[in-house]
């Protein structure tokens, strides 16, 4: 593999010998000055010709390496070639037709590491790989390599007077070969067809297209990259992740930075399937200064982003990070529409974060729209939530007439599926007089509401908020007989949860005449429901002998 002086002289005939064989392309076989070994692209290892190649051919260019003449090629067997070895995919092991193999033209300015290998998904992709073992420097077949500033690639490595690598500032590592398919696509992913700096290009078997493309792939993206291509990024899913990512470490730089760049489309982003997202990093991260930018494009679109399923989402934000900017614009706007979003499997979200941010002088109106039609809201899916929510933030005297509405059926709301968590609120946050009024309305039939799989939430929730509810009702039920009271709720599937309650939360002297009652019943209650009480009347039983 050493050069010998006169190596780079084209042998006569060269390219003639083979039917169909191209014009030899001028000095072909030259060697680079400087360069070390070369060897022969017509040969795979010493002596042995390699497939497609005529004897003659072989003889010229063993004669200008000054061989040994009893030195004779040998025909190598197919199936020795290792194309791996060689670094060229299935499409690049030459046509049969052909003389030598057969390759397509070195995208200049790349250089692609021994360690790599390439496999073309295109015809036109096969290239030859610069500095791949066995392949000299020059061996192309094909037009020469073009001047780089015209190939549209200015941070790209060029290649020094030698044929060495020449890497550009920002690079991390060489590049893959381009073929021109692969460069148009890098044209159309990026302004003016620039490989972007800072990519490790290494881990991946083929130069990406674009930004989106490396992603895609599980490549590695610097903010310096990421902070130039917010755009792009923002309406990606995994772009929307990784920016989200980065503004979320980052800070109000990023945050203030993204804000910058997404202004133009922040009005298309509020209500994009990930880019909200991003919207919603740049609200939990941006400075004070950049807030209003952000706002800007919420307010005049509140009721229209209310009723989006993610647009929702930032009208929530917005609320929760300046509600000074917003209350007026939310006032405004959805004065009138309130009972429409509690419906709303999105707007029932904001209507509750109304509740919980503004403050009561602006929530008001929401109360007196949703008060006008309690009960129907109470029995509702999404209506329920605001309720509750309405129960927990507001002032008793300022929804004295929303709590009256719904204590007129208390009783209906007991058993509801939905209701049935407003009828706990009520005990949990309500005057001592609205809790009372709902412990009576318990009393009713305990039994009754016990057993219901709804309605015993309602009455375990009484004996743990309410003082003294636990023994009114245990009284209660050692008044009436054991097998259509306390037997039928120890034998239930819910009721036997309430008595388990009762067990633990009534007074000393009822808890034990409850627990005797009870273990008279054993037999019965070992083959239902109610074997998950033996142990809690065991321990009763243990605590006054003890």
């Amino acid at each position: 593999g050493q050069g010998q002086p006169g190596m780079g002289q084209g042998q006569p005939g060269m390219g003639q010998g083979q039917p169909g064989m191209g014009q030899a392309q001028p000095g072909i076989g030259q060697a680079q000055p400087g360069m070390g070994q070369v060897m022969c692209p017509t040969t795979t290892q010493m002596g042995q010709l390699a497939p497609g190649m005529s004897p003659q051919m072989v003889a010229a260019q063993m004669a200008a390496r000054n061989l040994p003449s009893g030195m004779q090629p040998q025909p190598m067997p197919p199936q020795a070639v290792d194309p791996m070895q060689m670094h060229l995919g299935p499409q690049q092991m030459g046509n049969p037709q052909m003389g030598t193999p057969q390759m397509g033209p070195v995208q200049p300015g790349f250089m692609c590491p021994p360690q790599l290998q390439l496999e073309p998904q295109h015809p036109e992709e096969a290239a030859l790989v610069p500095n791949s073992p066995g392949l000299g420097p020059q061996q192309a077949m094909g037009p020469p390599p073009t001047d780089l500033a015209s190939m549209g690639h200015p941070n790209s490595p060029g290649l020094g007077p030698a044929g060495a690598p020449v890497v550009a500032a920002g690079m991390v590592g060489p590049r893959p070969v381009l073929s021109p398919v692969m460069a148009a696509g890098m044209q159309e992913g990026w302004q003016d067809g620039a490989v972007q700096p800072g990519w490790d290009h290494r881990r991946c078997e083929a130069a990406p297209t674009s930004l989106l493309e490396h992603l895609a792939r599980g490549g590695d993206v610097t903010l310096m990259d990421a902070m130039a291509h917010v755009v792009e990024l923002a309406s990606d899913r995994i772009g929307a992740q990784v920016l989200c990512s980065y503004i979320t470490e980052a800070g109000p730089i990023a945050a203030d930075r993204a804000v910058e760049e997404l202004t133009p489309m922040l009005h298309e982003l509020a209500t994009h399937p990930v880019g909200y997202n991003v919207y919603l990093a740049m609200f939990d991260r941006c400075s004070p200064g950049c807030v209003p930018a952000l706002m800007d494009e919420v307010i005049g679109r509140v009721l229209e982003l209310s009723r989006h399923p993610d647009g929702c989402r930032v009208v929530q934000r917005a609320l929760g990070r300046c509600v000074s900017l917003i209350q007026g614009a939310v006032e405004s706007e959805l004065k009138g529409h309130v009972v429409a979003l509690v419906e709303s499997a999105s707007g029932n979200y904001v209507i509750q974060k109304c509740i919980e941010e503004l403050p009561l002088e602006s929530s008001r109106f929401i109360v007196r729209e949703v008060e006008a039609q309690a009960l129907y809201l109470a029995r509702h899916r999404y209506g329920c939530r605001v309720h509750q929510r309405i129960l927990e933030h507001c002032r008793t005297s300022d929804i004295q007439g929303f709590t009256t509405e719904l204590l007129r059926h208390r009783t209906s709301l007991i058993e509801d599926p939905y209701a049935n968590f407003v009828a706990q609120h009520l005990l949990q946050f309500g005057r001592p007089e609205t809790q009372e009024l709902m412990v009576e309305a318990l009393l009713v039939d305990p039994v009754k509401f016990g057993s219901n799989k709804h309605g015993s939430n309602v009455v375990e929730k009484a004996l743990t908020a309410v003082p003294g509810a636990a023994d009114r009702v245990t009284a209660y039920l050692l008044t009436i007989d054991d097998d259509t009271g306390m037997g039928t709720l120890a034998a239930s599937k819910y009721g036997n949860f309430v008595i388990q309650h009762l067990l633990r939360a009534s007074t000393y002297k009822l808890r034990l005449e409850m627990a005797d009652r009870l273990r008279a019943m054993a037999p019965m209650l070992r083959e239902g429901y109610g074997r998950h009480l033996m142990p809690v009347i065991e321990n009763t039983r243990a605590a006054r002998a003890a």
